[in-house]
């Protein structure tokens, strides 16, 4: 028997052999890659759509989102609110909402049309209800609605290992009284997680500020880890006769030789209803136009007084455009 002759014979089987096998085994892979990406596509990021609202003139349409799948057993569900003026898209709006593990569906939002804007209500199980405005021009404000009493009784215990004693204050704030504003560490559970601030009284934790972040994370918007809270104010800033609050919050972002050096951000919650919403369009407004180095509470009020300055005299300057030129054009 001609063992190098069967060897040689034997060669091309094999070689065709191992080739079928690592074909299969190919196949394998990406039919597993796939069949992953497919479930991490659907549980995270697929968007259906449940619901609609059109304004009374038609003129807009409001669609209610899921985004992916509620997360696993029992946590919140994504969702999204769309505003469209015929085919364009005027704003959009990610929001969380925890329903005992339950999806986002027709039932959970409640619309109602105004003139300038629409006011949505999200309502889940494990939690209170969350107002959503979206004004026609773009602009939005969320806050959580509560009842104060309800709150007092219902909220969890304040932890005091995580209270930022020196940023924290016994203040007379609106409709709340007599409470204690508490800028609250995060847990640390994940390593991007923010700080946040709450209402308290008798240890008690009755209001919640809303987060400006989704999830209360700053992961994924730019900004950075927490690092201190540099400042807080109490201010009436829009003349409603009710307090405000301005925070300043550093954050580091360890990228680069300037990356564990704290910079600046602001945040500006403005009163509304029985509680607070974040005023987002001041809080970019400030950012574009005061220099990190120069923010302080102080200076986010001079400049906002000078903003009101500004519009009175521009609307002072369109009256006289308006009414004052065409009598003296009139006389002449």
């Amino acid at each position: 028997m001609d063992i190098k002759k069967i060897g040689r014979e034997m060669t091309p089987i094999m070689k065709k052999f191992l080739k079928v096998i690592l074909c299969f085994t190919g196949l394998i892979c990406a039919i597993v890659l796939i069949f992953l990406i497919s479930i991490s596509y659907i549980t995270n990021y697929k968007k259906v759509t449940f619901d609609t609202s059109n304004s009374p003139n038609g003129q807009y349409e409001l669609v209610l989102q899921a985004v992916g799948e509620p997360d696993w057993p029992f946590g919140s569900a994504s969702g999204r609110l769309v505003l469209k003026e015929g085919k364009d898209k005027v704003s959009e709006t990610d929001f969380e909402l925890r329903n005992d593990g339950g999806s986002i569906t027709g039932s959970c939002w409640e619309v109602t049309w105004y003139e300038d804007y629409v006011e949505v209500i999200l309502s889940g199980e494990e939690q209170f209800d969350e107002q959503v405005i979206l004004y026609f021009d773009g602009t939005k404000e969320i806050q959580q609605l509560t009842d104060t009493e309800a709150d007092y009784i219902s909220r969890d215990e304040l932890d005091e290992s995580r209270v930022i004693a020196e940023q924290s204050f016994d203040v007379d704030l609106n409709d709340w009284g007599e409470v204690r504003f508490v800028s609250y560490l995060p847990t640390y559970d994940t390593l991007f997680e923010d700080v946040s601030f709450v209402l308290a009284k008798d240890n008690q934790i009755v209001y919640h500020f809303p987060a400006y972040f989704k999830n209360n994370n700053t992961e994924n918007d730019c900004v950075g880890m927490f690092d201190s809270v540099e400042a807080v104010g109490f201010r009436d800033i829009d003349g409603d006769n009710a307090k405000d609050v301005i925070v300043i919050i550093n954050y580091v972002t360890g990228a680069g030789p300037q990356g564990m050096l704290p910079r600046k951000t602001v945040r500006i919650f403005r009163a509304y209803d029985s509680g607070f919403i974040v005023f987002e369009d001041l809080m970019n407004d400030v950012m574009k136009n005061i220099k990190e180095s120069e923010l302080s509470i102080s200076t986010i009020c001079d400049y906002v007084t000078l903003m009101e300055t500004d519009e009175i005299y521009d609307g002072y300057h369109t009256i006289y455009q308006q009414y004052f030129a065409d009598v003296i054009c009139c006389e002449l």
